[in-house]
C-alpha cells in the first residue's frame, strides 16, 4: 500500500478515535457538571463572559504584541492552576473549568490569595491569570526531568484521557508521559511546544454557557488546530520540532511510527503544562 494512502487511512482512523473519545467523555462530563448555575454578580459575570470589553488590548497581550506586568500574586495563582482536556475535535489541554484553582469557587480562591474583596475585582484577576499564563509559557524556564504532579494526580490524567484507549493498560500511562511512580516525564520536545502554545478565552456564548452549567470560563487551546494552521496537527508538530520527514510526490509524509509518537506527545501536553506551571522558574516583571 503506498505510504501516502496509508497515511490518509491512518488520519481517518485517528479521527474516528477522536470522535469516539469525545462522545465517551462528553457523556460523563455532562452528567458530572449538571448542577446549579454559578451565582456571580452581574458585573463580574460580564467581565468573565466578555473580557475584551474590560481589557481592549486582550488579544495583543496574549499574542505577545503588548506587554503585561506579572505580579507575585499572579504567580501564586498560576502555581494553583489545574489543567484538564477539551475533547472536541482533535482534543487539547484547557484550564479545568470546574476547578481552575483546585476548588469549585474560583473567585473565592482568587480572593484568598490576592485579598481582592469584590467579585468584580476577583473576576478581573481571573482574566489577568490568562495573560500571566501566556507570559509564563513563553518566558518561563524548566529543565527536562521527572516531576511530581501536585494539583492533579497521575490517576486524574489517566481517567480524563481514558477515552483515547481501547482498554485500561499500564502502557496507557507511558503513552501519557507518566512514570510508574506517578510522576510526569518532561522532555525537550514538550518544552519546545510549550513555548509556542496559544490559548483562547471562550466566546461570550460559550463563557455564559459555562456559568449557566456551574463551571468557570477559562483558557482553552484550539482543539481543531492546537499548534498552528494545519488541521493535520502532527504536521505542525513535526515542523515545530524540526523532525526529518520523508517527501513523496512533493509532499512531506510522516511514517506511522512518527504519527503515533506525535499523537502521544500531543496527549502528553496535559501533564507537561501541569508540571510547567507548578515548577517553572518565572519571576514578577513586565513581559511581552
Amino acid at each position: 500500500m503506498p505510504r501516502k494512502f496509508a497515511q490518509k487511512i491512518a488520519r481517518l482512523t485517528a479521527l474516528m478515535m477522536y470522535v469516539f473519545a469525545s462522545f465517551a467523555h462528553s457523556g460523563t462530563h455532562a452528567v458530572a457538571n449538571a448542577g446549579a448555575a454559578m451565582k456571580t454578580a452581574k458585573k463580574a459575570a460580564g467581565i468573565l463572559t466578555n473580557p475584551a470589553a474590560t481589557f481592549p488590548d486582550m488579544s495583543d497581550i496574549v499574542s505577545g504584541e503588548a506587554a503585561f506586568a506579572v505580579t507575585a500574586e499572579h504567580i501564586a495563582l498560576l502555581r494553583k492552576l489545574r489543567f484538564s482536556w477539551e475533547t472536541a475535535e482533535t482534543g487539547a489541554p484547557m484550564v479545568d473549568p470546574q476547578l481552575p484553582y483546585g476548588t469549585p469557587d474560583a473567585l473565592a480562591a482568587i480572593g484568598g490569595i490576592t485579598g481582592a474583596k469584590t467579585e468584580t475585582g476577583r473576576a478581573r484577576q481571573h482574566i489577568e491569570i490568562y495573560f500571566a499564563m501566556s507570559k509564563m509559557l513563553r518566558h518561563g524556564s524548566l529543565a527536562p526531568g521527572d516531576y511530581p504532579l501536585r494539583n492533579v494526580k497521575s490517576n486524574d490524567i489517566d481517567n480524563v484521557m481514558s477515552g483515547y484507549f481501547e482498554e485500561k493498560s499500564a502502557s496507557n500511562s507511558t503513552a501519557l508521559g507518566l512514570t510508574p511512580d506517578g510522576k510526569f516525564r518532561l522532555t525537550d520536545e514538550h518544552l519546545t511546544l510549550i513555548k509556542i502554545l496559544m490559548f483562547d478565552w471562550p466566546s461570550e456564548d460559550q463563557a455564559a454557557g459555562r456559568l449557566d452549567n456551574g463551571e468557570w470560563p477559562a483558557p482553552t487551546m484550539d482543539p481543531k488546530r492546537p499548534y498552528s494552521d494545519m488541521s493535520y496537527f502532527q504536521s505542525d508538530m513535526a515542523q515545530i520540532l524540526g523532525l526529518e520527514v520523508a517527501t513523496e510526490g512533493g509532499e512531506k509524509v510522516l511514517t506511522e511510527d512518527q504519527e503515533k509518537a506525535l499523537q502521544h506527545l500531543h496527549w502528553q501536553m496535559l501533564g507537561a503544562l501541569q508540571v510547567f506551571v507548578e515548577n517553572a522558574e518565572f519571576k514578577p516583571g513586565v513581559y511581552k
